[in-house]
């Protein structure tokens, strides 16, 4: 999975130009989790599953369900913008490796959830806005 992460940070850095979600975010997305010192907004992407199959019985492919969860403390105008740049650098792309185990990558969108405002005991809060893909990997 580490070539799989790789690529998707690949992709990510890649767009680091105004109006991308690289500078929308200023470069923090993050797996499993932000540091500490991170500020909002940031992404957090996750692998939820990983399920092998055969098609035909000759190729090996894996699917992946990857979620990324956008997160602000500002506004909902800010999350949805945010969410919106993820979602146009992943929609229905490949992603590319240089490692040799992964030869082919395709990313399809598979759900969206959002933005919802999650409140914390402090009467803060933050905005969440998710959305999960299905990676295909052939191997």
């Amino acid at each position: 999975m580490l070539g799989l992460r790789e690529a998707i940070w690949d992709r990510f850095n890649a767009s680091q130009g105004a109006g991308t979600v690289y500078a929308a975010v200023s470069g923090r997305m993050r797996y499993g989790r932000v540091r500490n010192t991170d500020d909002m907004p940031y992404i957090i992407y996750t692998f939820v599953s990983d399920t092998p199959f055969r098609a035909f019985g000759i190729e090996t492919f894996n699917k992946i369900r990857v979620s990324f969860t956008c997160w602000d403390e500002r506004d909902q105008a800010n999350i949805e913008d945010v969410a919106s740049k993820l979602r146009a650098r992943f929609d229905d792309c490949t992603l590319t490796y240089a490692g040799a185990e992964l030869s082919h990558i395709d990313v399809t969108r598979q759900a969206h959830f959002g933005p919802d405002w999650l409140a914390n005991e402090a009467g803060g809060g933050a905005w969440r806005d998710v959305t999960d893909y299905m990676v295909t990997v052939q191997e």
